[in-house]
């Protein structure tokens, strides 16, 4: 009996060896598939398609946590870049209304915050060339006005010459003719 009982404590030992054995290689199996898509997505990421996920489950939960938090950073690595597309394509059109939007996390809300006070200030600064111009134009149109008012002027005082030097001419003549018959 004691035989026996030694013999069933290998067996089950044996059985217990074999089942660690299947489960690792089955971790193994999945830890192998996981490397593979964490290699493609890497590689996709490496150039520049941040859009590919690990879209398979692995029935553990410490592989499932990993793929989760590799796509999470895929995820966010492709928010960040999509904003600041976005707003440089924006800025490219010239419409400064725009800045980089939603919610973004550290180094892109660095990003986010460097670029949208950078469209903020040259928003400011081409409001103030905005206004400059203005005024620029309002004098333009005065000094317009005011060489036009001495243009008249100058016009009319040239006429008030011209008969000023008629009736020169005419007393001119007046008095020569008066000479003459004095």
């Amino acid at each position: 009996g004691a035989m026996a009982a030694a013999v069933a404590v290998f067996r089950d030992n044996g059985l217990e060896i074999e089942r660690h054995g299947h489960e690792e290689k089955a971790m193994r199996a999945r830890s192998d598939d996981l490397q593979a898509g964490l290699s493609t997505v890497v590689a996709a990421a490496a150039n520049g398609d941040f859009s590919r996920r690990i879209d398979k489950v692995y029935g553990d939960e410490n592989l499932d946590r990993f793929a989760a938090n590799v796509n999470g950073l895929l995820a966010g690595v492709e928010d960040g870049l999509k904003q600041t597309s976005e707003a440089v394509a924006f800025l490219a059109k010239g419409d400064l209304t725009e800045g980089m939007r939603g919610d973004l996390r550290g180094a892109f809300a660095e990003l986010q915050t460097n670029f949208n006070s950078a469209v903020a200030e040259l928003r400011s600064a081409l409001a103030d060339v905005r206004a400059g111009t203005g005024g620029i134009e309002a004098n333009a149109s005065e000094l317009r006005h005011a060489a036009d008012d001495l243009s008249k002027r100058t016009e009319q005082q040239a006429a008030a010459l011209e008969e000023t030097s008629a009736a020169l001419d005419e007393i001119t003549v007046v008095v020569t003719t008066s000479t003459d018959r004095a």
